[in-house]
């Protein structure tokens, strides 16, 4: 199970909170690179999916790149830099909810994530501490348990972190392109067993991509 280091408290103060925040940012970039090494274990089109393996969960990474015939840099700015986990429930069929807990500054803010999950398993829940920063035609998502006692009747706690980089590049033919990179490690809590989630998080972690520039794409032709 993935702990959260994170608590209420911290959030509400201000310098300990931005502190958490930029150290989160801080380690995209470092992920993003490193994780370019690791041995790729799926391939779904131009999706490639690759895993490394970590002290309590695997970390897996998925890295994509789209040309404007699929989806531009501003169409995926607008659903996943602007309200990322409201817009979350527009594509994620499994998510019914993003619950708005805490506003903890311009950059950041505290969400209840819940899921639908199939019979027999346990409805989950998750706790996350959301931040979005943009640069010059590229930005960053990052994703961090927080410890939080409450848990909601029939839920089960689950955690996860993220770091997601969105990118407008050019390519070798001079045609600007969007490369999508997201990195992550979950945990699915209950009596899930470690490798057993793993294996899901990384057979599915394809989808995302699939599912939101489907989305994209028929909002378009709406």
């Amino acid at each position: 199970m993935i702990k959260p280091t994170i608590t209420l408290q911290d959030l509400q103060d201000t310098d300990k909170a931005n502190s958490i925040i930029n150290q989160s940012f801080d380690q995209v970039l470092g992920l993003v690179k490193e994780s370019r090494q690791w041995p790729v274990i799926y391939t779904h089109g131009d999706i490639t999916t690759r895993k490394n393996k970590g002290p309590q969960h695997d970390y897996i990474q998925r890295s994509s790149i789209h040309g404007a015939d699929q989806v531009t840099y501003d169409q995926l700015r607008s659903l996943l830099y602007l309200n990322h986990s409201l817009n979350e429930t527009k594509y994620v069929k499994q998510l019914t909810d993003a619950i708005l807990l805490q506003h903890v500054n311009d950059e950041a803010d505290l969400f209840w994530l819940g899921f639908k999950t199939p019979v027999p398993s346990s409805n989950r829940e998750f706790v996350e501490l959301v931040a979005t920063r943009e640069n010059t035609r590229s930005f960053m998502v990052t994703s961090q348990p927080v410890a939080y006692t409450q848990v909601k009747q029939g839920y089960v706690r689950g955690a996860y972190e993220a770091w997601e980089l969105v990118s407008e590049i050019e390519n070798e033919q001079g045609d600007k392109v969007v490369e999508w990179i997201c990195i992550q490690r979950s945990s699915a809590g209950g009596l899930i067993p470690r490798f057993m989630s793993d294996w899901v998080a990384a057979k599915d972690f394809h989808h995302d991509v699939e599912g939101i520039i489907k989305y994209i794409q028929n909002k378009s032709n709406q």
